[in-house]
């Protein structure tokens, strides 16, 4: 393999699917010759000499471009560790700076894309010009879904140059200390409950709000019914406000940010996982958000839990339905209470979706496996 360098924003300890699975692609490259350039952090992380931590924006909005840092520092570790390819974390704007290097020095580079970060940029024409040009000179393009590369194609890119390396969890022992699972069960007030579980950015996409709006129906017939929330974001203050609109501040649990270690117990204590996805469109009614795979899917089910969610980009490919978890259509909300309601009263069934989905992470999503993908692109 040759001397490589990923630079990315979003890193460990930075939380998020990005995050995540660039870690855990990085963690199974060679050690010889692999770089990671990324910001800087207050927060640890287990580093290695390999990960190198600089300030790759400007914090003020007096100098333009904010990027300019990201760019001498990419320079100088391309020349001083003989860097043959970038693997480009986010397509701008670090896609914007290998555009740049190589009219200055010879070296490749290959770009991952996730969806949302080509959808958000829609009827933006400078970015799109952009982000065609970028895809165009890239070595390689990294999809995380199918649903991805087909967004790509259409930019008219060569679909030869396009491989999808599906975004994986760390596969951990999922075994919890039964003293710690009681407390928090006590702590929580979770002790005898039903427990419905979302973890991600508290943002309009991810659905909390139609899970929320239908707990009156069902707490009718689950009184013992609790949501359970995980995560932060603009959507906060509105969460909040339908909760005490619909006086569920008994069976709404906002948990915010929780550390790596309360998560697992967190998803062991919830009858199944939620997230039903809604696509975000602008004025003209296109696209501009979408969920491009759902690694927190993939997250649930390395817990036994099977996931509920809405027939979205490429969450198709992180659940299928009727075997590891539920697809409803978006905007449904008959749909989605009954397929809630089915879930609850059959936990049987729950049950048994949620093995199968453990089981398909561990065949299909092999952090190793997709980390060979790149691999065979980087040589």
């Amino acid at each position: 393999m040759k001397n490589t360098l990923l630079i990315t924003q979003d890193f460990p300890p930075v939380k998020g699917g990005v995050s995540t699975s660039l870690w855990n692609f990085f963690s199974y490259f060679p050690k010889k010759g692999s770089f990671v350039l990324t910001s800087e952090s207050i927060m640890k992380f287990n580093e290695s000499p390999n990960i190198v931590r600089k300030k790759l924006f400007f914090s003020t909005g007096y100098f333009w471009p904010k990027w300019l840092p990201s760019f001498f520092h990419t320079l100088k570790f391309v020349k001083r560790y003989k860097i043959d390819l970038i693997q480009v974390g986010q397509i701008l704007p670090f896609g914007t700076i290998c555009l740049i290097l190589r009219k200055f020095i010879a070296v490749n580079f290959i770009t991952f894309v996730y969806g949302q970060d080509l959808l958000i940029n829609t009827g933006r024409w400078f970015k799109m010009y952009l982000i065609k040009k970028i895809l165009q000179k890239s070595k390689y393009i990294v999809a995380n879904s199918n649903f991805t590369k087909q967004i790509v194609v259409s930019l008219g890119v060569d679909k030869e140059k396009i491989i999808v390396a599906y975004p994986c969890p760390k596969l951990q022992n999922t075994n919890i200390d039964s003293n710690n699972l009681k407390n928090f069960k006590n702590n929580h007030n979770l002790v005898n409950k039903r427990v419905v579980l979302t973890v991600g950015n508290l943002v309009k996409r991810k659905g909390h709000q139609s899970v929320i709006s239908l707990l009156p129906r069902l707490i009718k017939k689950f009184p013992n019914l609790i949501y359970l929330i995980v995560g932060d974001g603009p959507e906060k203050r509105n969460i909040e406000n339908t909760i005490k609109l619909l006086k569920l501040e008994k069976n709404v649990c906002l948990l915010g940010r929780v550390s790596d270690e309360l998560l697992p117990l967190i998803y062991t204590v919830s009858n199944f996982f939620i997230m039903p996805i809604k696509n975000i469109k602008n004025i003209y009614g296109n696209t501009i958000d979408a969920e491009g795979f759902g690694l927190v899917f993939l997250e649930a089910a390395l817990y036994g839990k099977t996931s509920l969610s809405t027939i979205s980009g490429g969450v198709g490919e992180a659940i299928i339905n009727g075997k590891t978890g539920i697809l409803v259509n978006q905007n449904n909300t008959n749909e989605l209470y009954s397929a809630m309601l089915y879930l609850l009263q059959n936990q049987e069934k729950c049950t048994t979706l949620g093995l199968n989905a453990k089981k398909r992470l561990f065949n299909e999503f092999n952090p190793m496996v997709q980390s060979n993908k790149i691999l065979a692109i980087s040589k």
